[in-house]
């Protein structure tokens, strides 16, 4: 964070691949997240999904990669709760990967809180899984943004990405103009 306070003095919109770096960048920088907790950039959960799946086509996921966190993000918060509560103090309670399918539920949609989500309920009944109706508004949303170029449309200025959250599907991300590179990370500029 030090690199970027220093690197950058005017506010930059960052998009990056790391619910860890999302929540700290508010806290420790002058920056702005791309996406995250929709309270954070004062969105609807309709349009923080919206910039969560446009970040992640940028990011280089596809449709399939995308609904595949989806899948497992709901039935991933309710194990961490589950070890939470039965061991409170011995964290962590998911991995890496899991945190960022955790926030999705958490961050993107506040599922556990916003019932619907252009009147399509988001969590079935007994709150285990997405419902049938929201994987279909999923699709759909997906198809749209790819169809309509929006994450090429969005505005960001830097992407840090942890090496670490790459997926072996994941097409590698051919970007240019980097900026920082570490063992764990790399940052790039939008020129």
């Amino acid at each position: 964070f030090e690199y970027l306070n220093d690197k950058f003095l005017d506010k930059k919109i960052i998009l990056t691949n790391d619910w860890q770096i999302i929540d700290l960048i508010p806290v420790y920088t002058i920056h702005n997240v791309f996406y995250g907790h929709k309270n954070l950039n004062y969105r609807k959960s309709e349009k923080e999904l919206e910039y969560y799946i446009a970040g992640n086509l940028i990011l280089g996921k596809d449709k399939l990669s995308i609904i595949n966190d989806f899948k497992f993000a709901q039935e991933t918060f309710i194990k961490r709760e589950n070890k939470a509560v039965l061991n409170f103090y011995k964290p962590p309670f998911v991995n890496k990967f899991d945190l960022n399918r955790i926030n999705i539920v958490e961050g993107v949609l506040y599922a556990h809180y916003v019932e619907k989500i252009e009147n399509i309920k988001i969590l079935n009944p007994s709150k285990t899984d997405f419902t049938d109706r929201f994987f279909n508004y999923l699709g759909l949303k997906i198809d749209k943004i790819l169809k309509d170029n929006l994450h090429n449309k969005f505005k960001y200025d830097l992407i840090i990405v942890n090496k670490n959250l790459l997926e072996e599907n994941n097409s590698i991300i051919a970007f240019k103009n980097i900026i920082l590179e570490t063992k764990n990370y790399i940052i790039y500029e939008k020129k």
